[in-house]
Parts: structure tokens; C-alpha cells; sequence
């Protein structure tokens, strides 16, 4: 079973840079959902469940890059985030509300090659992985999780169904299903495994210790 690939919400309002910015994405084998404002992410977010956000600052009109990265992080903590931007780095947020914490930002002018965006990306994601530590076999690729994975296979191990996690982190079923797709993926489980939800539960309370099954009973995500 392979990995199936990570996803980036991609919002610039520019048709070249955005073209430019989705061919690249691509090729480096990410799923890329591109729009040309803030409002049609805002709409289409919690349908595509992105694992990153990358915005133009100044998207012609408001809400601005900023401001959306400030809204969908307020319904998804987990998300990275990545910044394109004209103005210089001192100058990139002058304008604008002040920027959600934990971003990273790209100046335009180094998109042409697409290695520096994808660069600036990974960092990002690797912001929000788990960190790595000494582990038994069959754990290690709990490491390889992001925050967001981390946190519904915790509600998992809690006793969760999708439908309860869906709910709780104000999502749709078919993207708890995907996203656990993708953490059994990053796991090596299939079914020759077994059952991959009860496996991964367990890998993740071998490691993480015993998740009561009414710490999420209150609507709260963990996020």
C-alpha cells in the first residue's frame, strides 16, 4: 500500500504563479488544490483537509493571505503554513493583521524553479511532525506522523468512531477516513495486519500510554 500523497490548499490570485506553483507542487508528488481567493478556500477547506496552507499575502482583496491563514487555523491548528509574498522579509506583513504563529514565508521572485517552494514546504511540514526518539520495533513509524495524524489516531485509540471524529474536529467523514488511510499507509499496515485501526491504536498506546475513552467526550480535538 503506498503513501497516498500529502495535500496542499494552494490561493493565489495570480494565473501565472498559481500555474507555475501547482506544476511544481505536483511533480514533487503532492495533491494540489488551487484557487484564486480566500473565500473559495474558505469554502472548499474542510472538503479537501489540507496538510498545508501556502497563501499569497496580498490576494486583491480581503480577506487577505493572512487573514485567511488566521480563519482556518482557528478550525485546524495542525496546518501548516506558507506565505508568498513581494514584499521584502521585513516589510512582508506591514500591512496586514498580525500573522498566526508557526509560518513560514517565500518571496515571489524565488518561485521560478520551484525548488525553493518545495523546500520552504517541507521545512514547514517537518515542524509539525512528531519528534523522533528511541523506539521498539514496529513503532518507528509513529515518528513519521504529523500533528494532525498524531491527533486522530489518539481519538482512535480513545474508542472513537469516524463519524464521533469527524464531529470533533469539525470535518467530514471521508477525510477522517482518508487521513486514516494515509496514517496506515505511513505505518506499513494493510490488512494482512490484521485490523489496521485496532493495530495502529495499539501502536499508538504502546508508545503514547492508555487514551481514557471519555478524554474527547466533551467535543475537544486535542488540536
Amino acid at each position: 500500500m503506498g503513501v497516498p500523497p500529502r495535500r496542499i490548499l494552494l490561493v493565489e490570485d495570480q494565473a501565472a504563479i498559481r500555474t507555475l506553483a501547482t506544476m511544481a507542487l505536483t511533480a514533487a508528488g503532492f495533491e494540489v488544490f488551487a484557487t484564486a481567493t480566500a473565500n473559495e478556500a474558505i469554502a472548499d477547506f474542510k472538503g479537501i483537509d489540507p496538510d498545508v496552507l501556502v497563501a499569497d499575502i496580498d490576494l486583491g482583496e480581503r480577506p487577505n493571505g493572512v487573514e485567511l491563514a488566521t480563519i482556518l487555523r482557528a478550525q485546524a491548528p495542525y496546518v501548516s503554513i506558507v506565505f508568498l509574498t513581494n514584499y521584502p522579509a521585513a516589510l512582508a506583513f506591514e500591512r496586514t493583521i498580525t500573522p498566526p504563529q508557526g509560518y513560514a514565508y517565500l518571496q515571489k521572485d524565488m518561485l521560478e524553479s520551484g525548488d525553493r517552494l518545495l523546500e520552504v514546504i517541507e521545512s514547514s511540514l517537518q515542524d509539525t511532525t512528531a519528534p523522533r526518539r528511541e523506539t521498539s520495533e514496529g513503532d518507528d513509524a509513529l515518528a513519521d506522523l504529523t500533528k494532525a495524524q498524531l491527533i486522530v489516531l489518539r481519538m482512535t485509540a480513545a474508542g472513537l468512531t469516524n463519524h464521533q471524529i469527524a464531529q470533533s474536529r469539525g470535518t467530514s467523514v471521508r477525510a477522517v477516513e482518508r487521513q486514516l488511510n494515509r496514517i496506515f499507509a505511513t505505518l506499513g499496515l494493510d490488512d494482512s495486519a490484521g485490523n489496521c485501526r485496532v493495530v495502529a491504536a495499539n501502536l499508538y498506546t504502546r508508545r503514547f500510554g492508555y487514551v481514557a475513552p471519555g478524554e474527547f467526550a466533551s467535543g475537544e480535538s486535542g488540536a
